[in-house]
Parts: structure tokens; sequence; C-alpha cells
């Protein structure tokens, strides 16, 4: 009977102690052990013994979490300790997770959504020069573009016109006008009596005249003759070219293999 009583004082005083130390070491909240990590913050050694860590920029975490989460793409977090991640604004993107900051959308491209994970390509006929863009622009009248995802727009060719914005490509001329510059938004009409040549680029004669020398004064019959055959052996023959030379360099060598391809099959 003495033994047993012995042992339960002895018992009931080793409790005793550890229970002060557990309450010391916690605190005057005992039940501090069951509290939960607030938003933005994780626990780590576990309730018994671990504490409350913000987590890190590029993550964020809800309340008693034990870990924290990635941003997922889209979004950013560029603080320690949040709870949320914050979208892309328009014009920037961002495609991998965990980021702290978003990327502006390259020239060419463009985003108005918040949020984005990629940028798209501006549509034919738009431009955008510019990064961090929310919108293309419409190439303006007397250009095009026929590529998609472009930083500039391109000047209608002479012999071509464009009078709308946004278009991707020029027309061609119709019969009776032309366009002898780069850029035009309009053709011209042709004055009267004459037409457009082959490549729209300026007018000439609608009826071919034949080209003769006149005569010295005093001169025979036959002599006349022989002047009038030796000026249309000697006459230049029309040939288109001469109005390529009259263009931008850079164009007269398409147009020579065109005319000369155009020549070989007629």
């Amino acid at each position: 009977m003495a033994f047993n009583t012995f042992s339960f004082l002895f018992f009931s005083a080793f409790f005793a102690t550890s229970n002060n130390a557990e309450a010391s070491r916690l605190g005057d909240n005992p039940g501090r052990q069951l509290a939960v990590c607030p938003a933005g913050q994780y626990r780590t050694g576990g309730f018994a013994s671990g504490s409350c860590e913000p987590c890190p920029a590029g993550q964020y975490s809800s309340s008693g979490a034990t870990s924290c989460s990635l941003c997922p793409s889209g979004t950013y977090q560029n603080n320690e300790g949040s709870s949320s991640c914050i979208p892309c604004a328009a014009g920037t993107y961002q495609s991998w997770l965990g980021e702290t900051e978003c990327s502006y959308c390259p020239p060419g491209t463009y985003t108005f959504q918040r949020g984005s994970e990629s940028c798209e390509d501006c549509p034919s006929g738009y431009f955008q020069e510019l990064s961090g863009s929310s919108n293309c622009n419409k190439c303006p009248a007397g250009t095009q573009q026929p590529d998609e995802g472009s930083t500039m727009c391109l000047p209608c060719y002479p012999g071509r016109a464009q009078p709308l914005s946004g278009s991707s490509e020029c027309s061609l001329c119709l019969e009776g006008q032309y366009q002898s510059s780069f850029g035009g938004s309009s053709c011209d009409s042709c004055p009267a009596g004459t037409n457009s040549n082959e490549w729209k680029t300026g007018c000439e004669s609608s009826t071919s005249i034949p080209t003769t020398a006149a005569a010295p004064t005093g001169a025979t019959p036959t002599e006349a003759s022989t002047t009038a055959a030796t000026a249309s052996t000697t006459a230049k023959p029309t040939d288109d070219r001469d109005d390529a030379m009259a263009m931008d360099p850079h164009i007269q060598v398409t147009l020579y293999r065109d005319l000369d391809l155009a020549k070989a099959t007629s």
C-alpha cells in the first residue's frame, strides 16, 4: 500500500513538471499548438514545434497552409507573404509558373486581355512597332501588309493603289488608269487619246502611228521613200522597260523578269 502511494505521488510530480515545461514553451496559450497560420504564410516543422513563415515572392497561400503554391501562368507576385497572385496587365504576359513579374508583348504582337499567358500576332493589314501593346494599328491608305505579326506596312508599288486602311494588298489600276508613284491611294485616269501601259505605271498612245521622217526639201520621190524606209528601220521600238527605268531601282529587276516571262509565253 505504501509503495502504491509513493508511486502515485512520484508520477504525478513527473507529469506536472512536464506539463509546466510544455506550458512554458508554448506561453500563456496552451492552445497555440492548434493555431493555424494566416493567409500568405505557411507552417514549418509541424503544429507543436513549428512556426509560421511568409511565402516567398512568386508564391501564395491560403489560411492554414503548410506549404505555398506557385503563381499560375498569366499572373505574378513580387511581394513576400501574399495570399493571392496578380493578373498580368493588358499588353503583357507570363507563360511560366511562380514568376515575380510579367513580360511585355514584343513588337508585332498584342494582347488586350488581363492574365494572358501569351501574345497574339497582329493580323494581316495591321502592324505594331512598339512593345507592350494591347492593340494593333491599321495600315494607312496607300499601304499594305500581307503578313501577320508585322511591325510596319509596305507602300503600294507603282501601278497599284489602295484607298482603304487595314488592307493586306494593293489593287492593280484598272485599264485606262495609272499610278506612277509608290504609296498611291488611288489611280489617275489617262488623258484622252491614251491608255495605260502594261504595268499601269503610265499612259501611252491608244493607236500605233508609224514613225516616218520628213524628206529633205527638193528630194525626189525615190529619195523620200528611201528616207522614210530608213527612219522606219532605225526607229526605236517601244519597250515597257523604259517605264521600269523611271521607277525605283529596287523593282527594276522584278519588272524585267516579269516582262521577259510574259513575252516568252505570249
